[in-house]
């Protein structure tokens, strides 16, 4: 077992609840001083900035029951740091949280369209603010690329996830075939041990009347 595997163990071993505060907390350490402090020259954190980044963090509480929801409100967010003035690297981690939660929960269908729209949403904000403003190191068309990072890591686990969940069956499957076998062979040993007794039985019984062919047999 990896790392990753035993981290995610212990992860998945915690209370639900235990488990989405400790995102948003996790979150929150990293974007917090991210929107805290802007370039020179831009706006800089007021109300409106730490607004953003509560509505972000609470929506995450309830990643996991709406999903989508939570994306929404999350790139809305993103999308209105952007278009505000900021500039940050990690102020798209809720967002970028919250989009592996709805392909790591959903399905293939709902993470493909889920890509698109965010991926159109993200370039038409780029477009709309300027590349020096919502990415200083790339274009818009690599604006669009980063929600699908995301996405296709959802994908991969909840693939894994799925193929795990397979062989696990498999598993339980073939025990159960092997018990039901070990069942009936013992099922049937214990028919050919009663019949062989009811065999034996009848010929000592057989052997015991008179006229039969044993020590009690009556000579002429």
């Amino acid at each position: 077992m990896t790392t990753f595997d035993r981290v995610s163990a212990r992860l998945r071993a915690l209370p639900p609840g235990v488990r989405d505060v400790l995102v948003v907390v996790v979150v929150g350490m990293f974007t917090g001083p991210d929107a805290a402090v802007n370039e020179p020259g831009y706006r800089q954190a007021d109300w409106f900035t730490w607004l953003l980044l509560a509505v972000s963090l609470l929506a995450l509480v309830w990643r996991r029951r709406w999903p989508v929801p939570v994306a929404v409100v999350t790139g809305a967010a993103c999308a209105g740091w952007a278009l505000y003035g900021h500039i940050g690297e990690l102020l798209n981690l809720p967002v970028i949280v919250a989009l592996y939660t709805v392909a790591v929960q959903g399905d293939r269908r709902r993470t493909r369209w889920t890509g698109l729209i965010a991926s159109l949403t993200s370039g038409v904000v780029a477009l709309r603010v300027g590349k020096d403003v919502v990415n200083p190191q790339g274009l818009p068309v690599l604006e669009m690329l980063w929600p699908l990072v995301p996405l296709l890591l959802g994908e991969v686990v909840r693939t894994r996830r799925q193929l795990l969940d397979e062989y696990a069956a498999r598993a339980a499957r073939a025990e159960a075939d092997r018990e039901r076998e070990a069942v009936r062979r013992v099922g049937e040993e214990r028919v050919r041990m009663a019949r062989e007794l009811h065999d034996v039985v009848a010929h000592t019984v057989t052997a015991m009347r008179p006229g039969g062919c044993g020590p009690w047999t009556r000579s002429t």
